[in-house]
């Protein structure tokens, strides 16, 4: 089962070529997990970002946190229930 979220939302895509593409460690291949490593991912870079427009750090981490958040909530609901 390729649980990556490009795949789970009808993407030809495996988990191997995914975490390939995107740098992810082989540990997380083949597991809910690989998007939970990759939404960390884009959080911290979120942070950086907004706090490179003037956000400060707790702002930025609220609003990164936020939006992962609704994140992991998407891909949850398209996750299989056996995995959920």
């Amino acid at each position: 089962m390729n649980y990556n979220a490009l795949a789970l939302m009808g993407q030809d895509i495996t988990d191997e070529d995914y975490a390939k593409t995107f740098d992810i460690p082989p540990r997380y291949i083949q597991t809910p997990e690989i998007n939970t490593f990759m939404l960390n991912r884009q959080r911290d870079k979120e942070i950086s970002y907004y706090e490179s427009k003037g956000m400060s750090t707790k702002e930025a981490t609220e609003t990164a946190g936020k939006n992962m958040r609704e994140a992991e909530h998407n891909i949850k609901k398209m996750m299989p229930k056996s995995s959920t």
